[in-house]
């Protein structure tokens, strides 16, 4: 054990760094709570398909959403001719997604966007409709929309 005295300075520091890594637990223990499908909304399982580029030098092929702000969905190597991916859309919500393929070659050179595939999709929430026939109540099946 060491014989070496702290000033109250140093137990201070080392008392606040101490309440900031259990902050820091309980934050990170908590989160994943706050953090779930629901609060993101709903996931699409897609598989995109497309016909292969047939020059020699092709290395890979880039999916791309279109439909928000373009982003990178993900890269798979030539002869792969399908990509499997999923995409997160608000809960209950229906809209077009849309994506683009590009051939890479070896130089790293990009083609052109293909031309592009579109996905409908309707999240609607089933509701259920309940109708009082006098002193009882009678269900309706379920519904969509």
């Amino acid at each position: 054990m060491s014989n070496r005295k702290y000033s109250m300075g140093e137990l201070l520091f080392n008392h606040k760094k101490f309440k900031w890594q259990i902050f820091l637990l309980l934050l990170f223990s908590i989160c994943p709570l706050f953090l779930s499908q629901s609060a993101f909304g709903d996931k699409i399982n897609l598989t995109a398909s497309w016909t292969l580029n047939t020059e020699p030098d092709v290395k890979e092929y880039r999916l791309y959403r279109t439909d928000t702000t373009r982003s990178l969905l993900g890269t798979t190597q030539h002869p792969n001719n399908s990509f499997p991916f999923t995409v997160q859309v608000p809960d209950g919500s229906s809209g077009t997604l849309s994506f683009v393929v590009t051939a890479v070659d070896t130089s790293k050179y990009e083609s052109a966007d293909s031309n592009p595939a579109l996905y409908s999709y309707g999240l609607n929430t089933p509701t259920v409709t309940i109708v009082a026939a006098g002193p009882t109540a009678a269900e309706n099946p379920l519904s969509t929309g």
